[in-house]
């Protein structure tokens, strides 16, 4: 019979008896393969702070080699990244005993504390002993984030990070084409990281990869594997979604999900960026009570790039013209829509289109869109090309309440996860033909304006063309000095 260690090659298996350190089957094989960035969802207990001390170790020699050959200054640097320090402990605390064990952990320059803490590996010429130093750095501060060049990067917790600390960590990667291992166990299956293992899964990637590590893989603590006595019993006692997230490492997507052909990894684009002189398209799902919404993109080479987006509860309309107005792309807007609504009077107030036509001098287009065709229209943008893996909509993470909306992050009003989705009845199960009206601000904002852009969507799926009224302020009322407070529909 094979051993697990059978798949690495001798120098690691050298490490793992020197540390006295014994894999399962599916840790070896995560501790061996060659992918720059490896992704792991894990259960419970399933050892992903170990698997990622000895990743670390074991890509020690191999990284000086292509350090000497860089002709960069040592020592070599390593990040351990968090939300916060707290969640690099475990990998902190198994990277010095491994390094105590094997007398490479430089005592002077090594630090107790881990906010932040620092390991130092000796092993140089006696002039300059450190070769290697590890960092701890926390997510909530990205400046830190941005000040050195590492050759790998752990991040510890990842499902907890936000996709900004993410791409910070890619960024500082480039100069020493660093890798990154990360792991995490997934807390309700909402956000960019189950995202991204969803889209890793298979390995088809040059680069990414993606492992689930299940708690009774760990068979050191449950020798029975998925058969264990105690694996059994939490299988029996657990609601199916959690068992998978919590013991399978599995994600398990909340149910009625309205977009879920939504992929962060492959329609999330940190160079989604405003182009000059290029035609801007607005939509605006007016607010007050909920999240105001205006989304900002642009049709650039047959795709769609949703770059900017005004995203807040509680702001004025004429707050929001002033917002608009600052806008460094505001100059190219070519066509603006708005919600129906926001051609009512509300009260004793003007409607939102009236007051943003006279204090930005842009019109508004305004038209009924039912809610199963305005999302035919976005779900046919977002599909992929099977070949090329290219979609006709990319978005910046920049626009943190389309992305809340979609499940990629939680919302950046409150924070909660806010999700669009359809009518779930008491027993799971999606009822309706309609999905619940809430949650969409800033979905349909942008769908007001695709479908002035492009039109509806036929059963053929052929453009069918529209045409939409535009609000025009006959009278050219003044609202200036009239405090407008637009309630908008919930």
């Amino acid at each position: 019979m094979s051993h697990p260690h059978d798949v690495l090659d001798a120098r690691t298996r050298f490490l793992l008896s020197s540390i006295d350190k014994k894999l399962s089957d599916l840790q070896a094989k995560i501790l061996s393969d060659t992918h720059r960035s490896i992704l792991v969802t894990g259960g419970g207990q399933a050892g992903k702070s170990t698997l990622a001390s000895i990743i670390w170790l074991s890509r020690l020699i191999p990284d000086l080699l292509k350090f000497q050959n860089l002709n960069r200054n040592p020592p070599m640097v390593y990040w351990l990244v968090a939300q916060d320090y707290d969640r690099t402990s475990e990998e902190f605390r198994y990277i010095k005993q491994s390094l105590e064990q094997l007398d490479l952990l430089y005592q002077p320059g090594t630090t107790q504390r881990i906010d932040p803490g620092k390991i130092e590996i000796k092993g140089g010429p006696t002039g300059n002993p450190v070769i290697a130093t590890i960092r701890t750095k926390s997510a909530k501060d990205f400046s830190v984030l941005a000040k050195e060049a590492p050759m790998g990067i752990i991040i510890c917790e990842a499902a907890q990070i936000s996709l900004d600390a993410y791409y910070r960590c890619l960024e500082r990667m480039a100069p020493n084409q660093a890798w990154l291992f990360m792991s995490g166990t997934m807390e309700g299956s909402v956000g960019w990281y189950p995202a991204f293992r969803k889209a890793w899964a298979y390995g088809t990637a040059e680069n990414e990869i993606a492992y689930s590590l299940p708690s009774h893989s760990n068979t050191f603590l449950y020798p029975g594997g998925e058969n264990d006595p105690e694996i059994l019993r939490l299988k029996r006692v657990l609601p199916p979604a959690e068992y998978l997230e919590r013991v399978e490492g599995v994600p398990s997507p909340p149910k009625g999900v309205v977009f879920d052909e939504f992929n962060a990894d492959i329609h999330v684009r940190e160079d989604t960026l405003y182009i000059p002189d290029e035609p801007v398209y607005i939509g605006y799902d007016p607010g007050y009570d909920h999240a105001c919404a205006v989304e900002a993109w642009q049709w650039i080479d047959g795709q769609v790039r949703l770059f900017d987006e005004i995203f807040i509860r509680g702001m004025l309309v004429e707050e929001l013209a002033d917002a608009l107005l600052s806008k460094v792309w505001w100059k190219d807007v070519a066509q603006a829509t708005i919600d129906i609504s926001g051609t009512y009077h509300h009260g004793q107030t003007h409607p939102a289109a009236e007051v943003l036509q006279n204090l930005t001098k842009v019109y508004f287009h305004h038209q009924k869109v039912k809610i199963n065709e305005g999302n035919a229209r976005l779900k046919a943008l977002l599909r992929v090309d099977p070949l090329t893996r290219r979609t006709r909509f990319v978005c910046s993470p920049q626009c943190r309440g389309f992305l809340s909306e979609m499940g990629v992050l939680t919302s950046p009003v409150d924070g909660q996860v806010r999700v669009y989705r359809w009518n779930i009845a008491a027993t799971g199960e999606v009822v309706g033909s309609v999905p619940e009206d809430k949650n969409n601000d800033a979905i349909k904002a942008f769908i007001y304006s695709a479908i002035k852009k492009f039109g509806y969507l036929t059963p053929e799926r052929i453009k069918s063309q529209v045409t939409m009224k535009l609000y025009r302020n006959e009278k050219r009322r003044s609202s200036q000095g009239r405090r407008v407070v637009l309630r908008g529909r919930r």
